[in-house]
């Protein structure tokens, strides 16, 4: 486990930086009581953000099998008191509602068909203006053309698989939810 916090720690410090730096960007940061991190597995965006805001609580969301290890990176960083975990599948169960801020990120590519469904599931779990973050990898406009082996590996190590295909599709998705995507950025 030191082993695996450790290279997990090293890869995305940098990623976790922007995330943080984006969500301490939101008007409403200083006063959000309440974060859900939808699959959220080493919590350490939970974590950055709750080190940055004082009075945030924060709920980690993730399958069964996931969340000692969760727990671990909690107890690390001396959160237990103000992060807590929830164990369950996103497809299937429900991670509860009044959040000021729902983060879910690197999670959405193995459930491209669910997505609907999830958003929906996310725009329940937010207070009304909340924050939703959503931190992903797109192909973009080169996607299916000109593919070399090469590539492939890139995307398929860098998204757990395959990245997002259609930006536009994923947005229109996240609109029919009742979801706005007000800013893009690109880490």
């Amino acid at each position: 486990p030191k082993f695996l916090r450790a290279l997990a720690e090293r890869s995305l410090r940098g990623e976790v930086q922007e995330v943080t730096k984006i969500l301490t960007g939101w008007d409403g940061f200083s006063s959000a009581k309440t974060l859900l991190d939808l699959g959220g597995g080493h919590g350490l965006y939970a974590i950055a953000a709750c080190q940055k805001n004082p009075g945030l609580h924060a709920v980690i969301f993730d399958k069964p099998h996931v969340i000692d290890l969760t727990r671990e990176f909690i107890r690390h960083y001396g959160m237990e008191d103000r992060i807590s975990v929830m164990a369950g599948d996103i497809v299937t169960d429900d991670p509860g509602s009044g959040y000021d801020i729902v983060i879910i990120s690197h999670l959405l590519y193995k459930f491209r068909a669910e997505l609907p469904s999830i958003f929906k599931k996310v725009e329940a779990s937010l207070k009304p203006h909340g924050l939703f973050v959503s931190n992903h990898w797109f192909c973009g406009p080169v996607c299916g053309t000109g593919s070399s082996g090469v590539k492939e590996l890139d995307r398929s190590i860098h998204s757990y698989g395959h990245p997002l295909c259609h930006p536009e599709e994923f947005a229109s998705e996240m609109f029919k939810n009742g979801l706005v995507v007000m800013k893009k950025a690109v880490i």
